[in-house]
Order: C-alpha cells, then structure tokens, then sequence
C-alpha cells in the first residue's frame, strides 16, 4: 500500500442555452472542461487516472512521489471549481451550453499498480480510501468540493485551507458515520498563484474562441 490521493471530478448538470446541443458539441464541451481539469491536475503535480464518461479521476502521490500530495490534492480540486466558474461565465456571455462539477477528495492508504487482464493493463489505485472518495463526490452539490473529516484534522492541512463542517455520511461497511467538510478555499499565497493560472488559461481559451470567429 501506498499512501496517496484521490479526488473524483463528476459533471452533475447541464444548462442548455441555446436548445438541445447535438452530441457532437456535448463532447466538444467537455473537452474544453477536461483540458481545463488537466490544466489543474499538471499544476498541482497530480495524474489523470482516467476519463470515464463525463467523469474524471485524478490521484496525487503516486506514481510520482510527493509528500504534499493531500494538499495539493485540495487545491486542485479548488482550482477546477474556479476554473469551471470562469469558463461558465465565458461560455454563457456567448450562448454556449454550460456544465457544472461536484468533487469529492479523499487520502489514505491505497493499492496502486498495473491491474486488468493480461491483453488490457492500466495504472490505477484501488481501495476503501479510493471507494470514499467516489462516494463523497456522490454526496456533493454542484459546485462544491466534499472532503472525509478526517484528512481535515491534519494540522498540516486544517490551517492551510478554509472549509465548513457539511454533515456524516453513512457508509457501507463502516459502523460510524463519516464526518465530512466542504472546502472553500485554499491559503492566499496558493489561490494567488493559481488566479493566475487560471487568468493565462482563459486567455488561451478567449484567443482560441476568437480565431474560430474570424
């Protein structure tokens, strides 16, 4: 075992502007919101896991080591947030359809390695902490980030982000509810540098957008 991080990205709801997009444009879309994800993830030293269906996985950890992986975990499931908040404001100012994330976060010991059948492999992580994750991602609204309580108990992670006490969870299996926190925010030094990703991103997007028009 490992230990390491996982946060489930999961897009829970449409909000179609200009009547009902043709399934070409819902994946063009999303693809516009996972290189946004991806943008995230690179920023903060993790690994897309997979992309399965309008659902992204991403770990911190592993394969690469980082003792920081919880946090930064954190931040970037704060930047998509961001990230996802700019891009909407972006797509509906040009009538464009627009999606919005719920997030779930969870770390903790975890199987990673090579898993499948002997003609298909992938790198992935496995286990009760990974399981959490999704389910927290489950118990999540739009726009919100749901973390286990007790990854925010670590004194190394509770004074560095803001969050607000969400409820317990039951979960299968465990006898005790799970206590859960939704995060705000990050410290300043972090989100600062991270506005600033995000500013250089839309830039890219806005560039982008305006050379298709011309």
């Amino acid at each position: 075992d490992v230990q390491a991080s996982r946060v489930f990205v999961d897009c829970c709801r449409f909000s179609r502007l200009a009547g009902t997009p043709a399934p070409e444009a819902i994946a063009e879309m999303l693809n516009v919101y996972f290189d946004a994800i991806t943008t995230a993830t690179t920023f903060y030293r993790g690994t897309i896991d997979k992309y399965m269906g309008d659902c992204a996985m991403i770990v911190f950890g592993v394969p690469e080591k980082d003792d920081e992986h919880l946090f930064h975990g954190l931040c970037c499931a704060v930047m998509i947030q961001r990230m996802v908040e700019r891009l909407n404001e972006f797509r509906r100012a040009r009538g464009h359809t627009t999606v919005e994330f719920r997030i779930g976060i969870n770390s903790g010991a975890m199987l990673a390695g090579n898993l499948g059948s002997r003609d298909r492999m992938q790198y992935t992580v496995v286990g009760d902490a990974v399981n959490l994750a999704s389910r927290l991602s489950n118990m999540a609204g739009a726009g919100e980030i749901i973390a286990a309580s007790a990854i925010m108990e670590d004194p190394n992670i509770g004074s560095r982000v803001r969050a607000t006490e969400y409820g317990a969870m039951r979960v299968r299996g465990r006898q005790e509810p799970v206590g859960t926190f939704r995060v705000d925010g990050v410290h300043a030094l972090s989100e600062t540098l991270m506005e600033q990703r995000i500013a250089q991103f839309l830039a890219e997007i806005s560039a982008e957008a305006d050379r298709e028009s011309s």
